[in-house]
């Protein structure tokens, strides 16, 4: 699935192919030749999350189809070069298997190769190693092999240094993944949020309170994640937590403005960042929480749009409710963002 979690009842009984392509496309038609990047998708994505807003607290991490998550980060030209080497390699072989010895077993190795690619449409296949790793296996099968090998003549030499040049690499990255070597700048940065949520929720315990003697672990905390935001700076989850850090300190008040307005803009459907956004003010003055409360509300009323089914704004103003309950200044509050 391309959600990490299931929210109850509705999304099993929903196929969410369509609306997050339909989301991704959206995202193509702004970066149409150069793409986002590669990996970016998943936090890019957030951005374009129209059609899928009923499960827009859950992180989707690709578009369930390989050719719309590869023209989503690299762009139409460079996924039509390689749709275009695809066919014409598979065309080469189905004309080699046609042909020579054990035609059947070499015909259904190509089959097996391209329904890789052909799956791919609908699915993502060719972003599970083992299945890549499979259909270039296959691949190679479906051709003929030479009875009569020859050494190769001295030009081919500088393609196959090339090619050992390639899989050196290849084991390099490997190595990182399996073997715990230097990770990518995506990865420090998850690395280093989690280290500074950490910190945050040392120094800020459940309840809110900041422990005085835990003044410096949320200063590193902050710091920590002014520095994610530099390593990742399309994910919003690290200028949300600076920006909560931020509010315990009266200088730095505008800091969190701005880094709420960042996050915001990054995660720009879901109504829970402004919900969210409203506590944290709330703890100063909850006057001050009226704006963020306001467009939780507009976001929860764009999702009722898509889905009624999910009814985001009862469940959103239920929750403000209860919050509210024996609180003068909430309710006044809360009254204030229900205006038009």
């Amino acid at each position: 699935d391309a959600t990490q979690e299931v929210k109850g009842e509705h999304l099993e009984a929903l196929d969410f192919r369509v609306p997050i392509a339909l989301d991704t496309l959206s995202l193509v038609r702004d970066h149409l030749f150069t793409g986002i990047g590669a990996g970016q998708f998943s936090l890019v994505i957030p951005q374009y999350r129209e059609r899928t807003i009923g499960v827009n607290n859950h992180k989707i991490l690709h578009p369930e189809s390989d050719w719309l998550w590869l023209v989503s980060e690299t762009g139409v030209l460079a996924t039509g070069a390689l749709l275009v080497l695809v066919a014409m390699a598979l065309f080469r072989s189905f004309r080699e298997a046609r042909a020579g010895r054990d035609r059947a077993l070499r015909m259904a190795c190509l089959t097996g190769a391209a329904l890789v690619a052909i799956h791919g449409v609908f699915d993502v296949p060719g972003h599970r190693i083992a299945l890549a790793w499979s259909a270039a296996l296959l691949f190679a099968l479906s051709f003929r092999t030479s009875r009569d090998w020859k050494r190769p003549a001295p030009a081919v030499w500088p393609a196959r240094f090339a090619g050992l040049l390639v899989l050196a690499l290849g084991g390099w990255f490997a190595a990182g993944v399996w073997f715990g070597g230097p990770p990518s700048a995506t990865g420090r940065a998850d690395l280093n949020y989690d280290r500074a949520l950490a910190m945050y929720r040392e120094a800020v315990p459940e309840g809110g309170e900041l422990l005085i003697t835990k003044v410096p672990k949320l200063t590193q905390a902050i710091e920590l994640a002014e520095q994610t935001t530099r390593l990742a700076p399309l994910d919003y989850r690290p200028y949300g937590l600076a920006g909560r850090g931020d509010l315990y300190f009266d200088a730095r008040r505008k800091d969190a403005k701005k880094a709420f307005a960042v996050e915001s803009a990054l995660n720009s459907h879901w109504a829970k960042i402004p919900y969210l956004q409203g506590l944290e003010w709330a703890t100063i003055d909850p006057a001050l929480s009226v704006d963020s409360w306001r467009e939780a509300l507009r976001r929860a009323d764009a999702a009722d749009r898509v889905d009624p089914r999910y009814h985001e704004r009862r469940e959103l103003l239920r929750e403000l409710n209860k919050l509210a309950k024996g609180r003068p200044a909430f309710q006044a509050a809360l009254a204030e963002a229900l205006k038009d």
